[in-house]
């Protein structure tokens, strides 16, 4: 991105009119763009990184919408839904390797799943990418760009799943990326025991 600095009143309010005018402006709900005389977009940017990991977050000069640093966990539900996922890959692709396997649909991956349970498993599944447990499909190599409703599970999701490895807990987000993880650590079969799922009894004995 191409790194700009607004030098006088003049040109924030040539900006302000220009964007109060477009579609997308008006599509985003706000009214008003604001700035900082002097700070370019890189500053800013920074600035809001920063600022982000306080408790209000931070208004960002540029567009005057609010950031925040979030904090997700991993739950019961979400490393369930991993397992299942890697139950459906197990059984489907027995001797592919993790690194190779294909995209599937969400709708094919849980398909036996009962709808209402379906939409709790799955109701913070994709957060799951911020642990590198699952990948979205991408479909263009020139731009981010993923179909939705569309992933695989990766080499540490299937790690995680056979309680061959351990994650930390817990993982700070800043505009869709990782910017951090907590220091504590925890396998699948200890997300399931917080809320009293006994692994061994649904995946048998751990070896």
């Amino acid at each position: 991105m191409e790194e700009q600095t607004i030098n006088s009143q003049e040109e924030l309010e040539a900006i302000q009119n220009n964007l109060a005018s477009s579609d997308a402006f008006k599509k985003l709900g706000l009214n008003q763009i604001v700035g900082v005389l002097g700070v370019s977009t890189q500053q800013e940017a920074e600035r809001l990184r920063l600022e982000a990991k306080s408790s209000k977050g931070a208004i960002c000069a540029c567009c005057g919408q609010k950031v925040k640093l979030y904090k997700f966990s991993l739950t019961a539900n979400m490393v369930l839904a991993l397992r299942i996922m890697f139950d459906y890959y197990n059984s489907k692709y027995p001797n592919t390797d993790s690194e190779n396997l294909p995209y599937n649909s969400l709708d094919s991956i849980f398909e036996n799943i009962e709808i209402d349970q379906r939409k709790k498993l799955l109701s913070n599944f994709t957060r799951l990418k911020y642990w590198g447990l699952i990948a979205p499909m991408p479909t263009r190599p020139d731009k981010i760009v993923y179909k939705r409703g569309f992933f695989t599970i990766t080499t540490n999701g299937v790690k995680f799943a056979l309680l061959e490895a351990g994650l930390p807990k817990d993982v700070f987000v800043y505009n869709d990326s990782v910017d951090g993880h907590s220091n504590q650590f925890v396998t699948l079969d200890e997300v399931l025991a917080e809320v009293g799922i006994n692994y061994n009894e649904i995946y048998g004995k751990i070896n």
